[in-house]
């Protein structure tokens, strides 16, 4: 897992240098809408942590036509809800365009369209991710990591498509990935479905939507906001210094994600684990050595994997890059917390996120500091 996650975090940097072939204010554009579908995958990565726990506690013959006919169910009226979300984006397009600066539509549809593509992908993965199938959950990544490249370059580069191309690359790897998943997930529509245990997955989905939304605002939030309080082509340098922080949480997802079935599972037969300690310690040493070597090779970081005008934004690298590094572990206990359904937490770090939003929109904007 973490050699793939490395791997897809390659191919996913892959798509950024692309920002010297299209306008700085393109390349916002679509650093804006790739954080847009991380804030609509929140309820889609919620239902996937969902069937990941009930995925990996069905450890009885019976359990999995509960599981099949939730399964089912979900994504169908899902797929519906999504449909009545794309008709209210359908009547908001040109203020939603007008807000965020966007000079095409295209690249909020593709957007849209990945987002509805994410959300059946989130739900066949949580099924493999709960049966512990790393292998193919690991290649799923991978096949979104490369797809995600290899169309940007074609879009970006061949077929000059600027930000609206890098979101239908980001559509295509999604599509790519979902066959994947659908592939090792799709026995689920061939076992005899039963009721579904609708009292205990609505149990659990509040408290993991409401964890998803509170690990999104603290890690998203602050780029739309920006984005509002400054000119056009000002936060490109802003937007590269924040994804290659963010990479620091996406490598160490997958240690926390091997973690999260095997406590579900502990939890479920009563048996001890030390799943817990193990990943606390090894994602605060990858983490740090990854901080650590933003801290050091900033200037080199920004002028090789993004553009030389980027620059003057390196000294803000430290210091983001150490601020992920307890995020990163936040992550880990809060995946521990849901895996054995304690949410008693989930309260106060509500509030937590709620002061940062507030201190987002209070904080009086300081003068747009040129990119050159």
């Amino acid at each position: 897992m973490m050699i793939t996650t490395f791997l897809m975090g390659v191919c996913m940097w892959a798509v950024h240098p692309l920002a010297r072939f299209i306008p700085e204010t393109e390349y916002e554009t679509a650093v804006n809408m790739l954080r847009f579908l991380q804030i609509m995958a929140i309820p889609a990565g919620a239902l996937q942590m969902l069937f990941v726990r009930h995925t990996s506690a069905s450890v009885e013959a019976h359990e999995d036509g509960a599981l099949a006919a939730a399964f089912r169910t979900v994504l169908k009226y899902g797929t519906l809800g999504w449909i009545l979300f794309l008709i209210a984006v359908a009547f908001a397009q040109e203020s939603v365009c007008a807000q965020w600066g966007i000079h095409n539509p295209a690249a909020l549809w593709v957007t849209c369209a990945a987002g509805l593509t994410y959300f059946w992908w989130a739900i066949m993965t949580g099924v493999v991710h709960g049966r512990q199938n790393f292998f193919w959950y690991g290649w799923a990544s991978l096949i979104n990591g490369l797809g995600r490249v290899g169309a940007a370059i074609v879009a970006v580069v061949l077929l000059g498509w600027m930000a609206a191309g890098i979101m239908t690359a980001a559509w295509i790897g999604l599509l790519c990935s979902t066959a994947a998943v659908a592939w090792q997930s799709g026995d689920l529509w061939k076992v005899e479905a039963t009721k579904p245990r609708w009292h205990l997955l609505a149990t659990d989905l509040v408290p993991v939507i409401v964890v998803g939304m509170i690990t999104q605002a603290l890690l998203t939030a602050d780029f739309l906001f920006i984005k509002n309080r400054f000119p056009d082509g000002s936060t490109a340098a802003y937007a590269a210094a924040s994804t290659l922080t963010l990479a620091l949480v996406a490598f160490t997802g997958p240690i926390a994600q091997v973690m999260f079935p095997k406590i579900v599972r502990a939890a479920r037969l009563s048996e001890k684990s030390n799943a817990l300690t193990l990943t606390l310690i090894a994602t605060a040493a990858v983490a740090g050595s990854g901080a650590l070597a933003l801290s050091v090779l900033a200037p080199i970081a920004i002028r090789f994997g993004f553009s030389p005008k980027f620059i003057a934004i390196a000294p803000l690298l430290p210091w983001y890059a150490w601020s992920m590094v307890p995020m990163t572990l936040s992550n880990v206990l809060l995946g521990h917390l849901l895996a054995i359904g304690r949410y008693r937490a989930i309260g106060w770090l509500a509030l937590i996120a709620g002061g940062y939003l507030v201190t987002l929109w209070k904080t009086v904007p300081f003068p747009a500091v040129d990119a050159d």
